[in-house]
């Protein structure tokens, strides 16, 4: 597989020129599982184990949709599963850490507070927070 780029070049009084270059996708440098494919603005930078090269498009919009190709095509994954997926997991890891250091159940809680409304839950919030940092100073 490799990214073929194909561009044309017209300069006053003369015939349009159409330059294609080739990058091949074993290439491409990785860094934390990351391709490093970057786009500033309408530049994209494509970042190779020998070599880096960059190159603009007339758009944002242009090297947006590039990118999101570009990545589909090194990753195997979606936009969808690139990002929010991995939130979502981070996200329910965080919540799990939360749970676990206060011993309070943040889903539940919040589930009842949009249900109950919002006061008699955060007061139960507060409460055991502070029985958790009185634990903390050894207090009860």
């Amino acid at each position: 597989k490799n990214f073929v780029l194909i561009t044309t070049r017209k300069k006053i009084f003369a015939k349009a020129q159409v330059f294609v270059d080739t990058y091949p996708v074993k290439e491409i440098k990785y860094y934390n599982d990351n391709p490093q494919v970057i786009r500033k603005g309408q530049l994209i930078e494509l970042y190779f184990l020998n070599d880096e090269t960059e190159f603009m498009f007339e758009s944002k919009n242009e090297a947006r949709n590039f990118l999101g190709i570009a990545l589909n095509l090194l990753t195997n994954k979606t936009t969808f599963e690139r990002t929010f997926l991995k939130g979502s997991y981070k996200l329910k890891n965080t919540i799990s850490m939360v749970d676990k250091t206060l011993g309070v159940d943040t889903v539940g809680i919040t589930k009842g507070a949009i249900k109950n409304g919002l006061l008699g839950k955060t007061t139960n919030v507060i409460g055991k927070g502070i029985k958790v940092i009185g634990k903390f100073i050894g207090k009860k």
